[in-house]
């Protein structure tokens, strides 16, 4: 469906019509009017022309020059002569009609149902690119109709999408892997030297680090028996505080008694208090603690005592 002739009236300041070829090529000097030409036919088939306004008053100010009411664009295809013609009114408002084979007054879905079907199809890629995934299938199905199934081809771009998407993703979690790597890399600060005598540095520190353990190992337990001495030791300090007190009662009584008859009743007295706190240590498990065998001593001193008298 070849476009054969561009039509313009007060378009960019010229009003002509130029018939065309299979190839044709526009060559002439600045405002010659070869913009003119490919503006008419984007005018004309897009209703715009890309990079500018598709408001009918921008455009009419911007294409319709010195024009005080109406500009029109056009062209013939396929036979049929397709004319926009743009009519300013007083009130500076601006309207298009639609001409189509030169029967007036056609509705704008008419002439778009027409330039579909009948005259070339231009893209505009800007517009293009800004489509949704969506909307740029669908116009390039209504341009190119398949000739297969079309469910079927659509479930087929479906899956592509699904597998890109999948691709995609597998992608971004590879980039952050290498991120990753890449950062460890540049904080990571080995010491200065070869290989050895970096494995020989890191066996020197965990042979330290070993010792330190031990060392820690030993400190904890000397804690331990510590605090279970001083423990045994506040457990047996009342017996210890009684023993002395017996001592002490012991050598007040022979202090103050010289008589055989007063000595020998002390004497056995105390004997009898040491022999109590011996068995009470011994019954706490304390056969060889300090506190036994200061009592034994007292035993044996009093024993003695009594055996003279």
């Amino acid at each position: 469906m070849p476009i054969t002739s561009i039509m313009v009236k007060n378009f960019k300041g010229a009003t002509f019509e130029q018939p065309l070829g299979k190839l044709n090529l526009f060559i002439g000097p600045n405002g010659a009017g070869k913009s003119a030409r490919s503006g008419a036919i984007l005018l004309t088939r897009l209703g715009f022309v890309p990079g500018s306004s598709k408001a009918n008053p921008e455009i009419y100010s911007a294409y319709a020059g010195n024009a005080k009411d109406q500009m029109s664009v056009g062209f013939t295809a396929n036979g049929l002569s397709f004319e926009r013609i743009f009519i300013k009114k007083r009130g500076g408002a601006v309207s298009q009609k639609f001409t189509i084979g030169g029967s007036h007054n056609q509705t704008k879905e008419d002439f778009a149902s027409y330039l579909k079907t009948k005259a070339p199809s231009i893209f505009d890629l800007e517009n293009f690119f800004s489509l949704s995934d969506q909307k740029k299938i669908d116009l390039i199905f209504a341009m190119f109709p398949p000739s297969g199934d079309p469910v079927k081809l659509t479930n087929e771009i479906e899956d592509k999408s699904e597998e890109v998407k999948r691709k995609q993703k597998t992608s971004t979690e590879l980039e952050g892997i290498v991120s990753r790597l890449t950062k460890s890399r540049t904080e990571l600060k080995l010491p200065a030297g070869n290989l050895a005598s970096v494995k020989e540095e890191i066996s020197k520190i965990e042979e330290a680090l070993a010792n330190a353990r031990a060392e820690l190992t030993k400190v904890v337990k000397d804690r331990i028996e510590s605090e279970a001495k001083l423990k045994a030791e506040a457990a047996i300090q009342p017996a210890i505080d009684s023993l002395e007190a017996t001592r002490q009662q012991a050598e007040s009584s022979l202090k103050a008694k010289t008589d055989r008859a007063g000595l020998i009743p002390m004497a056995s007295t105390a004997i009898s208090s040491i022999t109590r706190i011996l068995e009470t240590l011994k019954g706490a498990g304390c056969d060889t603690c300090a506190a036994v065998m200061t009592a034994k001593a007292e035993f044996k001193k009093h024993k003695s005592q009594e055996m003279r008298f």
